[in-house]
């Protein structure tokens, strides 16, 4: 699912997921990790934390983004 089509057909500017995290649930969120080495055979515990951390976002922002969506009655009903 690409969070940021759902938050632009919301009319939100800055759809990057730290402002969408700031925005709907109020924390702040490091992207460091993002541009670190992830050819690497082993992870480094910081990858696997950011790695956790970004799709666990994604979970905690979905409903959020559509709140106002019949499909999320489905989605919760699942």
């Amino acid at each position: 699912i690409d969070l940021s089509s759902l938050a632009s057909k919301k009319g939100i500017i800055q759809i990057g997921i730290q402002a969408l995290v700031a925005r709907y649930i109020n924390r702040y969120i490091s992207k460091r990790q993002q541009r670190s080495n992830w050819e690497n055979d082993v992870l480094s515990k910081q990858q696997q934390v950011y790695a956790a951390t970004d799709a666990w976002i994604c979970l905690k922002l979905y409903p959020e983004l559509i709140a106002d969506e019949t499909d999320y009655r489905q989605f919760k009903e699942e």
